[in-house]
């Protein structure tokens, strides 16, 4: 029996299924790489550019044998991000708008899927995990393999760098887990 997932709803996100055996699964969000055209900057320059895009086929495949699960999905907006320092990160209208897209797709999946699920604002979450210590990206992830130790192999890719979006989306199935036994 699956216990709890969590979704890092972003183009780099994942989905993390914590089991009620206490194994975690992760599944990094399935995209498709298309060619789009844009205009050179400079003459003779390219042309089309490549381009990473939801593969919804594959969402969908992810999130099917999931019955039964409660889903805690990152709930997102379109306010800017702000990086170390509370440094403001301008965020394209295009960027923002594919997000907004993968939010949109998992959400209708989850509905379309019966999933019970909660969206969960980052702040929220966080706040709840990650008391007293630093949000960046390895003070999370050392959170997140201190946690589930077996995992901390997995929250990194090939050449050691973290793999957030598989942080944060177990991270999110942990919040469900620890919630739901709180109101429980």
């Amino acid at each position: 029996m699956i216990a709890h997932v969590g979704i890092d709803p972003g183009i780099t996100g994942a989905v993390a299924v914590l089991h009620a055996d206490g194994t975690v699964q992760f599944h990094d969000t399935p995209h498709l790489v298309t060619e789009v055209s844009k205009k050179p900057r400079e003459p003779g320059g390219a042309t089309t550019a490549k381009r990473k895009i939801y593969d919804e086929a594959g969402m969908a495949a992810i999130l099917r044998p999931l019955a039964g699960a409660h889903v805690t999905i990152e709930q997102v907006n379109a306010m800017p991000a702000r990086g170390p320092g509370g440094v403001r990160i301008e965020i394209g209208a295009t960027s923002m708008f594919n997000f907004g897209v993968g939010y949109g797709l998992w959400l209708g999946m989850l509905a379309a899927l019966q999933l019970p699920h909660d969206r969960v604002a980052p702040r929220r979450w966080k706040a709840a995990l990650l008391k007293d210590i630093g949000k960046d990206d390895g003070a999370v992830a050392a959170v997140a393999s201190r946690l589930y130790p077996a995992t901390a192999d997995r929250l990194r890719g090939s050449r050691g760098g973290i793999l957030i979006g598989r942080v944060d989306a177990l991270l999110l199935a942990h919040y469900g887990k620890i919630t739901a036994v709180s109101a429980g």
